[in-house]
């Protein structure tokens, strides 16, 4: 954990509140790797000054060193930290996100988990940001239900984030027109969205399935359980090999036997890693737990 950053920051009062200090841009980039296990790269320095300047009007810190001090030792309110972490981490999603992945998901593993339990699937969505990715596994997992003549009522979908910020919008479920022209196909938007005060609201027929609950990948995810499928997609792109490798290790643990792991298309499995094996299907790439 983080043990030096606080002694090699110092704070000068004179210095611009607006502006960011060599060494306390360091102190948190390795506190956020410490404690988040996020990499901060040298190229990522203005987005870091940018994006703690919008707090500081909100606190009574006056410069951003200020802010990054009273994190590293600890001295800010809970809600500030919280405020710091939602401003930092990046959430960009949209809709049915690698298309060719929830192919895979609609016509190779539902109808094999089908064969078994289907109203009592687990499934988790890592990094889930506002939400999209989870509501479009359960709209899939609807669609099938239906095409099939399954039933579903029991079915456990996890959306977890760092973000408290973005986990409360997941949970309100109401999107903006733009948000859902992103990905969605319009058939999906006239079932399963409302309209909800200049916004779209999703219906609790998909959102049922859904919870959501905050959750640092470097901390433990035993009290989560086991699950059929893990999706995991544009998430580990921002953490070291090491730490990729330590988190891939504990989520291959935490499926099920054959259970499945969804990476982003982009990404590939770190080496020294074991326990799944690459499967290929509608031209993208997925991986299943092996013993």
């Amino acid at each position: 954990m983080f043990n030096g950053g606080a002694s090699r920051l110092s704070i000068q009062s004179s210095f611009s509140g607006n502006l960011l200090s060599d060494q306390a841009f360091e102190a948190f980039q390795q506190y956020m790797h410490d404690q988040c296990g996020i990499m901060i790269g040298q190229g990522k320095r203005y987005m870091v000054q940018s994006r703690l300047g919008t707090i500081l009007p909100e606190t009574k810190t006056a410069s951003i060193d200020e802010l990054i001090h009273g994190l590293i030792t600890n001295t800010l309110p809970v809600k500030t930290k919280t405020r710091i972490i939602d401003a930092i981490t990046t959430n960009e999603t949209y809709w049915f996100r690698d298309g060719r992945q929830f192919e895979v998901l609609a016509k190779v593993i539902f109808p094999e988990l089908a064969t078994h339990p289907f109203n009592a699937l687990r499934i988790w969505s890592a990094g889930c940001s506002h939400g999209q990715e989870p509501y479009s596994i359960s709209m899939a997992a609807q669609e099938f239900a239906q095409t099939q003549g399954v039933r579903c009522p029991n079915m456990q979908i996890i959306g977890t984030d760092l973000s408290h910020q973005v986990l409360e919008n997941a949970r309100r479920a109401i999107y903006s027109e733009f948000s859902l022209s992103r990905g969605l196909p319009n058939h999906l938007r006239q079932r399963y969205f409302t309209p909800w005060q200049e916004q779209w609201k999703l219906k609790s027929e998909i959102t049922s399935k859904v919870s959501f609950r905050p959750l640092n990948l470097l901390s433990s995810f035993s009290l989560l359980g086991k699950f059929d499928i893990i999706f995991c997609r544009n998430v580990l792109i921002y953490f070291s090999s090491e730490v990729k490798l330590h988190i891939l290790n504990r989520m291959i643990a935490s499926l099920k036997p054959e259970g499945y792991l969804f990476l982003s298309s982009t990404e590939s499995l770190p080496r020294g890693l074991t326990g799944l094996e690459t499967l290929q299907a509608h031209g993208t790439r997925y991986y299943r737990r092996i013993d």
